[in-house]
């Protein structure tokens, strides 16, 4: 048996241990990131927030959202 064949069958061997995860066992993370704090866009993040309801994503059930509020800081 040649190399190449050998890495052929070694590469085909692991290639179930590399297929992802069943997609229902992956929930989507949205990043939301302002330049504001969380206290001054109350509203907007509430409309956000009701937007994703509309098309069926509703945070910690079938969606999570990672928040980053910089509050006027410079990055």
């Amino acid at each position: 048996m040649r190399r190449r064949e050998f890495v052929i069958m070694f590469a085909q061997a692991q290639w179930p241990c590399r297929l992802p995860r069943e997609p229902s066992d992956v929930m989507p993370v949205i990043g939301f990131l302002h330049a504001g704090s969380r206290e001054e866009n109350t509203k907007r993040l509430a409309a956000f927030l009701k937007g994703l309801g509309n098309g069926g994503f509703v945070d910690g059930l079938n969606v999570t959202i990672d928040y980053r509020w910089a509050a006027g800081n410079d990055l």
